[in-house]
């Protein structure tokens, strides 16, 4: 079985989200395509890199309400799914 097949079919993982994230990231991290890698390696270098050292990267994951000062407002592109409270 490979790593799309597992996220994407019996995971039942989000096309955006295997798109946007989960595929880039294992391409970087292991230089191949889902598609080209088995879902175990998949899955420890998931785990490895990502949620074991997750305390080690200078991005953190949101939760709940994020305020973003208001001239960084101005730069942002802002979707539908992304709501901002301004600081002021």
């Amino acid at each position: 079985m490979t790593a799309r097949e597992l996220l994407r079919g019996t995971a039942g993982v989000a096309p955006s989200l295997y798109d946007e994230f989960l595929g880039p990231m294992l391409l970087l991290l292991m230089f191949a395509p889902g598609e080209a890698l088995s879902a175990a390696a998949a899955l420890d270098v998931l785990y490895t890199y990502v949620l074991a050292h997750q305390p080690d990267f200078d991005v953190r994951w949101c939760r709940g309400t994020v305020r973003v000062p208001r001239p960084l407002t101005l730069n942002l592109r802002i979707g539908q799914a992304l709501t901002l409270a301004l600081a002021f």
